[in-house]
């Protein structure tokens, strides 16, 4: 099972695309906390959506709070020194907004509803 929930917080407004085939694409950043020793920890994880998911992207600016439900993927390659390199991503299936503030979250009928 490939299954990841995080929350958090976009870093800059999604990137949005198409591909040749028509295929709506969103790309974006998502930073996320954590504790270590007692102290927080920012980091970031570059994410994708595809389709229907990536549409309801276009939405989404910069520090919005947001849930999502993805799958992780590693990339891997070789740069142009020979060295190895490699950067996980997320796969993005659903969404969720956070309730963080009521003025927040758009009106939404319920086929508008991913998570």
């Amino acid at each position: 099972m490939n299954k990841v929930i995080i929350a958090g917080r976009l870093v800059k407004d999604p990137e949005m695309m198409s591909s040749k085939d028509g295929l709506i694409i969103a790309k974006m950043s998502i930073a996320f906390d954590r504790i270590v020793k007692g102290e927080k920890v920012s980091n970031f994880i570059d994410a994708v959506a595809f389709g229907r998911t990536a549409e309801q992207c276009k939405n989404f600016y910069k520090g919005k709070p947001l849930i999502f439900d993805a799958e992780l993927t590693q990339e891997q390659w070789e740069d142009s020194q020979g060295n190895r390199r490699q950067v996980h991503k997320l796969i993005i299936q659903r969404f969720s907004y956070m309730m963080t503030d009521k003025k927040q979250v758009p009106e939404m009928r319920d086929e508008d509803v991913v998570f």
